[in-house]
This record gives C-alpha cells, structure tokens and sequence, in this order.
C-alpha cells in the first residue's frame, strides 16, 4: 500500500480512485468535475484515475481547467494495490455491463460510489451509494459521505464484502453455464 502512495506522492488525505478506460463512456469529466469541488476543502481528496485511452488529453486539459485535484496514472499491473490505500472507488459510467472494478472494489473492501447503468445496479445491490449520470454534485455528495463518516465508510465496507461474497466463484459459474447449456440443448432437441 506505501509504495502506492510514494509513487503517487499522495501521503495523508482521502483518496478516492477510479479505474478503467479513459473513454467518453466512463464520464471521468463528471468526476473530474466533482473533484474540482474540494478545492476549498483543507487537506483536499486527491483523485486517482487507474488507465488509459482515447480521452487522456482531454481529460488532462479539463484538470487543468478547473484546477481539480486529480492524477491520471496511466494503465497500472497494480490495481490491488491501489485498492489497498483507497478510502473509496468511483464509477461515474454513463454505460457499463458488468464493471470488473466494481467487482474488485467490492471483494477488495472498498466502498463503491456509482452509477446504477446497465447490470451495475443488480449487481451491486445495497452495497454502493447510487448516482445519476452526469450528476456532479450527486458524485461530489456521496464521495463525501463515505470520506467524511468513518461509520459509513465501515458500514459500506461490511456491505460489499458480503455482496461479493454472495456472487458465484469460478466454479460455481462454470458449472451453472454447463447446466444452462445442457437444459438449451434439450429444449432445442427434435421430439
């Protein structure tokens, strides 16, 4: 968890991180956006944004535009890590499906703040605070209330942790993808 924090020179305040492509889709602007909100703040969250693509450059400009604390750090092997030291993950999407980081927020203890797009809400359940799409203060609010409320930020994580353990593990998939092939197939079988 430390060397995560040297190398992003991030040492006492909150971080809320996100993770995934830098994509018009993943609405980074939102939170970049909402970020730019604490600027009044003392000892302000820093933003960790985990990947790489297509919007690099113009989410670079908007930082710099509106002076927000945020860090894009490029595509990273150490997602767990940054797991460790985030005190909560952000999803702004406009679409997803099934987010892989909001799985491994979840499994890894993090809080989850999102936006219940596609199968995100299902998934989640009551384990995340939900957000409208492009909603800044909605996302600024609920960043702040897992940062700000130690109780929440612990109730959060008790939630996920029991979220994540109730999805089925690879076997278990696995073996409910055999079955459903097999009841297919017998359906589709001629009389």
């Amino acid at each position: 968890g430390i060397r995560v924090r040297d190398v992003t020179g991030v040492q006492t305040c909150a971080l809320p991180i996100s993770v995934g492509r830098l994509q018009a889709q993943k609405r980074f602007d939102v939170l970049v956006e909402a970020a730019g909100g604490w600027a009044q703040r003392p000892n302000p969250p820093i933003v960790l944004i985990a990947g790489e693509g297509p919007e690099r450059g113009r989410l670079e400009a908007h930082i710099a535009d509106t002076n927000s604390p945020v860090r894009l750090l490029g595509a990273r092997d150490d997602i767990a890590d940054l797991l460790e030291v985030a005190d909560v993950m952000a999803l702004p999407s406009a679409w997803e499906a099934r987010a892989l980081a909001a799985q491994e927020a979840l499994r890894a203890g993090v809080p989850l703040v999102t936006t219940g797009v596609g199968g995100l809400a299902s998934l989640v359940g009551d384990a995340a605070m939900i957000v409208p799409v492009g909603d800044v203060p909605a996302l600024r609010y609920a960043i702040e209330t897992v940062i700000d409320n130690p109780d929440r930020q612990r109730r959060m994580t008790e939630l996920g942790l029991a979220r994540a353990r109730s999805w089925p593990d690879e076997a278990r998939s696995l073996d409910d993808l055999a079955l459903s092939y097999l009841d297919l197939k017998d359906r589709l079988r001629p009389s």
